[in-house]
């Protein structure tokens, strides 16, 4: 028998035994921040890797920006809205002419400011990170507190695929220097819809 054979079974051989986890309620942990303040915590945390937020607090101010933010772009929106430009990509090609994307996060997260988006928000797994610039539309009521509460609204057997976004794309070389969007969006957009706003699709 070869060493490495005999290496390998003596680590098959001494793996402890399988211990079940604990059943943890997750909902039932204490969250520090009030609910109230949710809001104001995820825009806390957004901001600080990177992104920008905005509230909107009716149905006119949200179709006002999205005229506004869409004018004269290439753009993918699949948040609903009758009056807004639409470029569905039909191919590869197409992908290269997407300067903006807009789509409804499913919800996001208070303690890290990501926010969570299934394939069916996306479209396109691609979309959310091929485009320029990236705006995800979440209702302050889909705020959650923490990854715990997070990890319990998803089902992944049911949504196949999907993604924790976080700020825009950024990396950093040995030598410090900060890169945004070197393999994603420039900038990522929050907007968040308050009472009167619409829910996303």
């Amino acid at each position: 028998m070869k060493a490495r054979s005999i290496i390998l079974d003596k680590v098959r051989n001494s793996k402890p035994s399988f211990i079940p986890l604990d059943d943890i309620k997750y909902s039932s942990m204490v969250c520090r921040t009030d609910r109230n303040n949710w809001w104001s915590q995820f825009r806390a945390l957004a901001e600080t890797v990177g992104a920008s937020v905005i509230r909107l607090d009716s149905q006119h101010d949200f179709q006002q920006f999205i005229d506004e933010y869409c004018e004269g772009q290439a753009i993918v929106n699949l948040y609903h809205h009758p009056d807004a430009p639409t470029l569905m990509p039909l191919d590869n090609t197409d992908l290269a002419l997407i300067q903006s994307a807009v789509m409804p996060a499913a919800f996001a997260v208070a303690e890290n400011g990501a926010l969570w988006l299934s394939e069916k928000q996306m479209g396109i797994r691609v979309l959310p990170f091929i485009c320029e610039q990236l705006v995800l539309v979440v209702n302050e009521r889909e705020i959650v507190a923490n990854m715990h509460e997070a990890y319990e609204r998803i089902t992944g057997d049911l949504e196949g695929f999907g993604v924790f976004i976080a700020g825009p794309s950024k990396t950093a070389d040995i030598e410090q220097s900060l890169v945004i969007g070197a393999h994603g969006p420039k900038s990522l957009t929050v907007v968040i819809l308050g009472n009167g706003g619409s829910d996303p699709a």
